[in-house]
């Protein structure tokens, strides 16, 4: 458990969230709302947690794997769960400390990224956590659900011990400490136990995915925005390809008809026609 104290430069930097309406909230109000909503939920309606927790589901079993049961037979869920296990929680203690750390570590990262930067962190971590998980499932062939927001967490925490990592957080309280001990003890105790092989109930493969995307936002910038602006960039200029082929075969077509006649177009042309001047009535390009 860690409290830290104040890393703020101005005042105008403290704001953890908003309650002013979803429109103004910050990027820790949205995560902390949709972690606690999804507990709410798990404690109104307890079929959420489970077919909301993150499983190793196909509609068949691999060859050479064991058949998995019946009521596991769906397959389309799994993208959905890289996402939705990270608002599931197995008990009050698991969440607690979660939305602690989740407080504690949101402000200067959204500071420095911003509330979008924020999310792809948190969700980038998550989401690469569960990827690892799945894969060790393949490899093992254990099916065991994971919840839980930690994944995410310890991609906040990785990123922030690497972008301040002399920056001090106060072990239970008491004990002042660089960020980066802190981080990195918890990297490291997640290492071991992957290595050990230890059943503790907790997925530390979830949590080293979070590191991991942590560092890659770390030496890469937003990975998750460059791709977003990448396929942007794409869409823009094979849009523009196709304008400027439009606009050629419109030339030529026009060029048909000045020199042989309407009457010389194919029904391929004529089509083509037809469609740029419908498109040019509606008021599109």
């Amino acid at each position: 458990m860690a409290y830290r104290p104040n890393w703020y430069e101005n005042e105008g930097r403290r704001k953890r969230f908003s309650l002013s309406g979803p429109e103004h909230w910050t990027g820790a109000t949205w995560l902390l709302a949709l972690i606690v909503g999804g507990y709410v939920l798990q404690q109104i309606v307890p079929e959420i947690g489970r077919y909301g927790a993150l499983r190793a589901w196909w509609s068949t079993a691999p060859a050479g794997f064991e058949p998995l049961p019946e009521d596991l037979h769906f397959n389309f869920a799994f993208p959905i769960q890289l996402v939705t296990y990270a608002f599931l929680h197995a008990g009050f203690g698991h969440i607690f400390f979660n939305c602690l750390f989740l407080w504690f570590l949101s402000p200067e990262l959204e500071s420095s990224y911003g509330k979008r930067g924020l999310l792809r962190i948190f969700f980038g971590g998550a989401v690469l956590g569960g990827l690892l998980q799945w894969a060790w499932w393949v490899k093992t062939q254990h099916y065991l659900p994971v919840i839980g927001a930690s994944g995410g967490v310890f991609s906040l925490l990785v990123l922030s011990a690497l972008k301040w990592p002399q920056r001090p957080i106060y072990l239970w309280g008491l004990l002042p400490i660089p960020i980066w001990v802190l981080a990195g003890g918890y990297v490291l105790f997640n290492f071991l136990e992957l290595i050990r092989g230890a059943n503790t109930g907790t997925s530390v493969l979830a949590h080293l995915g979070g590191a991991l995307f942590a560092v890659l936002w770390f030496k890469r910038g937003d990975v998750v925005g460059q791709i977003v602006v990448k396929r942007k960039r794409v869409k823009a200029e094979r849009k523009s390809e196709e304008k400027s082929a439009d606009r050629r075969e419109m030339d030529q077509i026009l060029g048909k008809i000045q020199s042989s006649g309407l009457s010389s177009l194919d029904s391929r042309e004529r089509a083509f026609l037809e469609k740029r001047s419908k498109a040019l009535r509606e008021g599109r390009d």
